[in-house]
Formats: structure tokens, C-alpha cells, sequence
């Protein structure tokens, strides 16, 4: 077991051009959309479903800009604040500003610049916010809340979301000029159940990383690949990152062959476990490992 060979390896994996993200035509595709994109100061929207990776692709666009590769990547989520404080958290605001503010305070737009700027589901903005946001990406720059000093922020603007914004626009509930503010260039990232391809790459790719932190080999049987390639994965890749850590601790032997346990698939019964033509003498194989196991 040589440890310095896994770190090449995980080199190797992170360098491959096109794979970066996965080597199934859907995100080779999407990468190369990144590269392309990525000089430029053009504001990007990521869409697809919880757990899919956005903020990893917005991470990897960020490190694909030489401009800004160096500079910080400051990433919110538009969901976890509380609405009161959205405007004082996203602007900043000065000492005195209002009860509890016992200094000045530089929000996420002013720390972004020179960087980029990743709002995680945008969606979840409310309207007031939306028009305060909107302004500011117009003109590019804003007032501390309090404050009477412009302040500019020179950043490039990413935004995720697994909503459909469209909709929502049509429901009152987005503005429909900051849609076409955001969402210049559109990146969708599919479900990981439409790419089995990447399914296999992402699993040898973490167990790589997991054996390193652990220091000891890890390594999964054909049989346990065919059985992670027929699950639906709701929870998409971080679901599938969740159970790999799970069978690697469970693991005694550094071997995963079944799954130590059954695996609690949200939404999903035994009966859709197996998607619908799946061979019986595999369903029997994963059965009797699982019951040995």
C-alpha cells in the first residue's frame, strides 16, 4: 500500500481534462462549456437537482478564471439566512447601523471582489432582496446599510438552484429582469441516475481520498459496482458520497463487496430499489452477500 502512489493517482483524476467533473458526455460537455466561459465576466446559473454538484462546478468555474483563480470565492446560501438579515449580511453595514452593530461590517459582496460571488439557491431570495441584488449587479455597487459611502465590488456572479425559476417567475415569486440578469449563460448539471458512467469514476475516486485519511487500501468488487450502477440515487451524488463513507468505515477488511447494511434510499421502497428489467441472478448475488455480510 503506498500512500504517495493514491495521492498521483488523485492527482491524475483532478487534472484529466474533460472528466473533471465526470467522464459521461453530459458533464464532459458542461466542462468544456466552463472552460470556455471562464475568462469572461459573464454571470452563470446552475440548475439541477439537490446534490448534484453545483457547487462544485462553481468552484471548478472559479479555478478555471486566471483572473480570479487567486482571489476569494465567497459562496452563500440564500436559504440559511434569515430574512432580516439578508441585506445587512449580503451589503454589510456600519457600526451603529442598528442595535447590536458595535462595528463595521463588510458583506459578501464587498468581500467577493476580485473574486466571484456564489449564491446558492438564488430562488430562495425574497422579492425586496431581489430588487436591492438587482441594483447592485446593475451598477456594481451598493451601500453598506447605514452607510453613506458607495461602495465597489468588481466580481463575477454565480447562482444555483434546483427550482424551476421559470415557474417562478410566471408565479410572481422571481423578478424576471434578475433571471436575465443571472442567467446569461445556464449550466445544467443531470441527475446522477441519467449518468451511470460517472457512477464508477466518483466511487474510485473517493475511496482514493478515503484511503488516505484512513491509511489502508479500499477497494469495491464488480458486483458491488453493477449494484451501485442500478440504484436510483435521489439524493444524487451526495447520497452516493454519504453511503461509500459509510461502507468504508463499516468495511473490516478494506473490501467492499454488499452493503453491510441496508441502505435507506429516500423515497424509494424495496420494490423500485431494482429499476425494472434488472436480471434476477444479480438481485440474488447482492442478497446473498448481504446476508452473509
Amino acid at each position: 500500500f503506498d500512500v504517495e502512489d493514491l495521492v498521483r493517482q488523485v492527482c491524475a483524476h483532478a487534472t484529466d481534462d474533460d472528466a473533471v467533473l465526470g467522464p459521461s458526455p453530459p458533464m464532459r460537455s458542461l466542462y468544456r462549456t466552463m472552460r470556455r466561459i471562464a475568462a469572461t465576466n459573464t454571470s452563470v446559473l446552475i440548475t439541477g437537482e439537490t446534490g448534484v454538484g453545483k457547487e462544485v462546478a462553481a468552484r471548478r468555474l472559479h479555478a478555471l478564471d486566471p483572473k480570479r483563480a487567486g482571489q476569494p470565492l465567497v459562496a452563500v446560501n440564500c436559504a440559511a439566512l434569515p430574512e432580516t438579515m439578508l441585506e445587512a449580511e449580503c451589503f454589510g453595514y456600519e457600526r451603529g447601523a442598528f442595535t447590536g452593530a458595535q462595528r463595521t461590517h463588510k458583506g459578501y459582496l464587498e468581500m467577493a471582489d476580485g473574486g466571484t460571488l456564489f449564491l446558492d439557491e438564488v430562488a430562495e431570495l425574497p422579492l425586496p432582496m431581489q430588487a436591492k441584488l438587482l441594483r447592485a449587479l446593475q451598477e456594481k455597487a451598493f451601500y453598506r446599510l447605514g452607510g453613506e459611502r458607495l461602495c465597489r465590488s468588481d466580481f463575477r456572479l454565480v447562482c444555483a438552484t434546483n427550482r424551476d425559476l421559470h415557474q417562478l417567475v410566471e408565479q410572481g415569486l422571481f423578478r424576471e429582469d434578475l433571471y436575465y440578469r443571472i442567467a446569461v449563460v445556464r449550466l445544467h448539471i443531470p441527475p446522477l441516475r441519467e449518468r451511470p458512467e460517472d457512477i464508477e469514476w466518483l466511487t474510485t475516486h473517493w475511496l482514493q481520498e478515503l484511503a488516505l485519511q484512513q491509511q489502508r487500501p479500499l477497494a469495491v468488487s464488480d458486483t458491488m459496482l453493477q449494484w451501485l450502477r442500478r440504484q436510483p440515487w435521489r439524493g444524487n451524488v451526495r447520497e452516493l458520497k454519504a453511503f461509500l463513507e459509510r461502507e468504508a468505515a463499516l468495511s473490516e477488511h478494506g473490501l467492499i463487496d454488499a452493503p453491510q447494511e441496508p441502505w435507506d434510499t429516500v423515497g424509494a421502497t424495496p420494490a423500485t430499489a431494482w429499476p425494472q428489467g434488472t436480471p434476477l441472478q444479480t438481485v440474488v448475488e447482492v442478497a446473498e452477500r448481504m446476508h452473509i455480510v
